[in-house]
């Protein structure tokens, strides 16, 4: 840890005063980001959190744009975390749509590019009743879900990739809507 991030080491964002994050590791920023959505989740979608939780999904990719986790992790956090409207399932979408194209050929992936196509489905399918909605007057606007909450009959909005974060990274239960794939190298 020759280098760290000097914004980890703010207690009031992670609770720990003497954090240091070394910033060519992928999978710790990956880590530090499902970290901090799942502190979000339990602070009412705290909106700094979530936004810190995507800086360092951003940081992962300026380390390797070529692995997927980070693309994955992003569609979840807009998914199911950053406001619910059509722009949100929309981004989301578009990152889950990266994050196959990534993980295609990798059989360390396959459970999670099955995810991550039931989460495009459900954006699809939400998407459509946001806009149906819209389209009937006087209709009120439809209330985003909770975090980690999903249409009735679909996969939870989180379910996680097998093995969040690198060994040992992630505390279990450390983010509700799921986590990175599996520390891949």
């Amino acid at each position: 840890f020759f280098q760290a991030e000097d914004g980890i080491r703010d207690y009031k964002v992670t609770g720990v005063q003497t954090c240091a994050l070394p910033i060519y590791s992928y999978d710790a920023h990956i880590g530090l980001g499902v970290a901090l959505r799942g502190l979000a989740a339990a602070q009412d979608r705290d909106q700094a959190m979530l936004q810190q939780s995507q800086q360092e999904y951003e940081r992962a990719q300026q380390i390797d744009a070529t692995r997927p986790d980070a693309y994955y992790n992003l569609g979840v956090l807009h998914m199911g975390y950053m406001g619910g409207q059509i722009p949100d399932l929309e981004r989301a979408k578009g990152f889950l749509q990266q994050f196959q194209q990534r993980a295609a050929n990798n059989a360390r992936y396959a459970a999670q590019n099955t995810q991550a196509a039931q989460h495009l489905r459900n954006i699809d399918q939400t998407i459509a009743a946001l806009r149906a909605m819209a389209s009937i007057p006087g209709a009120a606007a439809p209330t985003p879900a909770p975090a980690g909450a999903a249409p009735a009959g679909a996969a939870p909005a989180g379910a996680a990739p097998a093995g969040a974060a690198p060994a040992g990274a992630a505390p279990a239960g450390a983010a509700p809507a799921g986590a990175a794939p599996a520390g891949a190298a």
